[in-house]
């Protein structure tokens, strides 16, 4: 019997508690393990120890912001998928890459499920280009 396949993480960064409670309880709904931070600085000390495939930030928090948050997780976790949060859709800079973002309020648990997974996607796309890059760079040598 082959054991069951290990829940993909998602961490959440939002200064409002009423959103982290909305979205833990949707992406609980969806089978994935949540990690809630409610500051930039306990998230990034847990993106630094743990395993994490999806981050769902908000642009504005206080201190560090959303984009300076995912510079930072990038460095540990280079193919994690982003989806930013915000409740000023606005041009984004094209010096972070996002996998998507949320306008709020979310319009639906649905809208969140959908976005969270095309991310994990996108997460997955990644490394295995980047396994794949690897593979041919040893062939070459």
């Amino acid at each position: 019997m082959t054991p069951p396949a290990a829940r993909k993480v998602v961490l959440v960064v939002d200064d409002d508690t009423s959103v982290l409670h909305f979205l833990r309880k949707v992406l609980d709904a969806n089978a994935y393990e949540v990690h809630c931070y409610g500051d930039t600085d306990s998230a990034l000390k847990a993106v630094l120890e743990q395993p994490v495939d999806v981050l769902l930030v908000d642009k504005g928090l206080p201190g560090m912001n959303g984009f300076s948050f995912v510079e930072h997780a990038r460095m540990k976790h280079p193919d994690v998928g982003v989806l930013l949060m915000t409740g000023l859709p606005e041009r984004l800079p094209k010096s972070v890459h996002l996998d998507g973002y949320l306008a709020k309020p979310f319009k639906s648990p649905q809208e969140v499920a959908t976005a969270v997974s095309g991310a994990l996607a996108a997460m997955e796309r990644r490394a295995l280009q980047r396994q794949l890059g690897q593979a041919v760079a040893a062939l070459k040598h």
